[in-house]
C-alpha cells in the first residue's frame, strides 16, 4: 500500500500528461483536442521556435535544452514565420516570450497576421534566455490556414533578442456556473488561512470569476485569513522577532462559528504549520490534530470543510536566507521546506479517502514554477519565497475553479486577466468584488477578535455591512448577459 506522499508523488508526475498543467502550459492545441473539447471553443494555439520557418543569413533555431530559441538574431533584416492551422475562427490575444541579454534591448519588431501589424519594443530580461511573455495586441482570426511573421524594424544593440515561443490565446465566453459553484450561492461561505489567505487575491478571483460565469450569481463570501496563524497551535522560537507567537485557529474558531454561521469553510493551513523547520513527527501530528479538529467543530455546527492544500515554498529567491539540515535551531527558515510541504499536502489529499474535500494547488504550483523556471531563472512565484504574487494568487484560485466544475479548457490562461477576456466587465467585476470582500474582512476580524498584533481595525461591521450592500448593487449593474458555455465547454 502506498503512503500518502508516494500517492501524491505519483499524482505530481502525471500532471505532464495531456490535460493536465504542463501541457496546459504549453498549450498544443492538438492535446486540448485529443481531450474532447468542443470544435466550436477556440484552443490555445502555441507556436514553438523549432516549427518557425527562418529567413536570412544569420538568424537560427538553436536546439539546445537552455536554449530552445530561434537566436543568433544580429540582422535586423532576418526574420522568422509560421504557417499554422486555425480550427476555428475567433479573436485571439497574442503573445511573445522574447528574451534579451542585459543592456541589449530597444530593437522595434514588427508581428504581422491576418492582414494586421502590431508593434512593439524588445525589453531587455537580463539574459538572451530569460524568457517573458509580452502580449501585444489582439487580432481577429478565421478558420484555416494563417500565417504569422516576426519582422525587426530596427536594431538597437549587437542583437534584436531571442524567442522561445509565440502564443495565441483565444477570447472565449466563460462557462455556466455548474451544480457545484451553484450550491455556494445559497449559504455563507468563510475562508480561513494565513497571511496568503488574509492578502485575499485568490479568493477574489474566485468570486469575480463565479460571478462572471452567471450575471445573476450572487456569494456570500467572507476572507477571515489571519496572518502568521496555524491551524496547529505551533510557533518557532523568536517569531517576528520575538514579538509575538503565531496566533493559532482554534482560539478564535468558536467565536468564527457562532458569530458568521458558515454552511461552508474553505482553510487554508500548513504553509506555517512546519514553521520552516525540517520535517518533524511532533509538528506533523499537531497539524493533522488541528485539520482534524477543524472539521469536527465545524460539522458540530452544520458546517462542511473544503481543505486548500498549503502554496509553494520557494527557496531560490531567498537563498542567502535559508539554512541547511542538521541544524539545533531554526531562526531562518529551513532550505528544504518545500519537501515538508509536500508531506502535509500529500496527507491532505489522503483525506480524500475519508470523504473530505480537499482541492490541491501546492502539487500544481510547484509544477508551474519548474516550469516557467525553465524558461526564466529569474521567475517567481513568492518574492520572499512564501507570500504568494498575483500569478500565484490565480493558480490557487484557478484550481479552486477547477474543483468548481470550470472545464479545463477555459482555465489555460495563466492570469485572470486572460481567463475572463471573452467577459468585457470582469474589470469591474473584479475590482467591487475586491473592495466588498475587504472591507468585510476587515470589520469581522475586529468584530470576533484574534491574537494578532498589528492587524487594521477595519470598520464596525454594522457599516461594513452597508457599504457591502452598495457594493453588491453595483455589482448587479455592472453585470452584462453573455451566452456562456455548459460545463462540458459548449455553448
Amino acid at each position: 500500500m502506498r503512503s500518502p506522499l508516494e500517492t501524491f508523488r505519483r499524482s505530481i508526475s502525471s500532471v505532464a500528461a495531456c490535460g493536465g498543467l504542463l501541457a496546459v502550459l504549453l498549450g498544443a492545441t492538438s492535446c486540448a483536442l485529443r481531450q474532447g473539447s468542443s470544435p466550436r471553443v477556440s484552443s490555445l494555439i502555441t507556436l514553438h521556435a523549432s516549427n518557425a520557418v527562418v529567413h536570412g543569413t544569420m538568424l537560427r533555431y538553436e536546439p539546445q535544452t537552455n536554449k530552445n530559441c530561434l537566436g543568433y538574431w544580429t540582422k535586423a533584416e532576418d526574420w522568422a514565420d509560421w504557417t499554422f492551422e486555425v480550427p476555428r475562427s475567433g479573436s485571439f490575444e497574442i503573445e511573445v516570450w522574447q528574451g534579451c541579454g542585459k543592456g541589449q534591448g530597444g530593437s522595434d519588431v514588427a508581428v504581422e497576421i491576418a492582414g494586421k501589424r502590431f508593434d512593439f519594443v524588445v525589453e531587455d530580461t537580463g539574459h538572451f534566455q530569460n524568457f517573458a511573455p509580452r502580449r501585444i495586441g489582439r487580432v481577429e482570426l478565421a478558420a484555416g490556414k494563417q500565417t504569422l511573421a516576426v519582422k525587426p524594424q530596427r536594431k538597437q544593440a549587437a542583437a534584436v533578442m531571442d524567442i522561445r515561443r509565440v502564443r495565441l490565446w483565444p477570447v472565449n465566453p466563460l462557462p455556466r456556473l455548474t451544480a457545484k459553484a451553484n450550491a455556494l450561492q445559497a449559504q455563507r461561505v468563510v475562508f480561513l488561512g494565513d497571511s496568503v489567505t488574509y492578502a485575499g487575491e485568490w479568493v477574489e478571483f474566485v468570486e469575480a470569476y463565479l460571478r462572471l460565469q452567471d450575471s445573476n450569481a450572487t456569494f456570500d463570501f467572507i476572507n477571515l485569513g489571519l496572518p502568521s496563524e496555524t491551524v496547529s497551535g505551533l510557533s518557532e522560537p523568536g517569531h517576528a522577532g520575538g514579538q509575538f507567537p503565531r496566533p493559532g485557529l482554534h482560539e478564535r474558531l468558536d467565536r468564527v462559528l457562532a458569530k458568521l454561521k458558515p454552511k461552508v469553510i474553505v482553510a487554508c493551513y500548513g504553509m506555517n504549520d512546519g514553521i520552516y523547520h525540517p520535517f518533524s513527527e511532533e509538528r506533523f501530528a499537531a497539524f493533522k490534530k488541528g485539520v482534524l479538529e477543524l472539521r469536527a467543530q465545524a460539522a458540530a455546527f452544520g458546517a462542511k470543510v473544503i481543505h486548500v492544500t498549503p502554496p509553494t515554498f520557494d527557496p531560490v529567491p531567498i537563498k542567502a536566507n535559508t539554512l541547511p539540515a542538521g541544524r539545533d535551531e531554526y531562526r531562518q527558515p529551513y532550505e528544504g521546506y518545500d519537501e515538508v510541504l509536500d508531506g502535509y499536502t500529500a496527507w491532505l489529499v489522503s483525506q480524500r479517502e475519508e470523504d473530505g474535500q480537499v482541492i490541491d494547488v501546492h502539487g500544481p504550483m510547484n509544477a508551474y514554477l519548474a516550469s516557467r523556471r525553465a524558461d526564466d531563472t529569474r521567475f517567481r512565484l513568492a518574492s520572499d519565497g512564501v507570500h504568494a504574487n498575483p500569478l500565484g494568487h490565480w493558480l490557487m484560485a484557478r484550481e479552486f475553479l477547477r474543483w468548481s466544475g470550470v472545464p479545463d479548457l477555459a482555465l489555460v490562461a495563466d492570469s485572470f486577466e486572460l481567463a475572463t477576456m471573452g467577459a468585457s466587465n470582469a474589470p469591474v467585476v473584479l475590482d467591487l468584488v475586491r473592495r466588498k470582500q475587504r472591507v468585510l474582512k476587515d470589520a469581522w476580524l475586529n468584530e470576533i477578535g484574534h491574537k494578532r498584533p498589528g492587524m487594521a481595525k477595519g470598520k464596525p461591521v454594522a457599516e461594513a455591512g452597508r457599504e457591502a450592500i452598495e457594493l453588491e448593487r453595483q455589482l448587479n449593474a455592472a453585470k452584462i448577459p453573455m451566452p456562456g458555455l455548459n460545463s462540458n465547454g459548449l455553448r
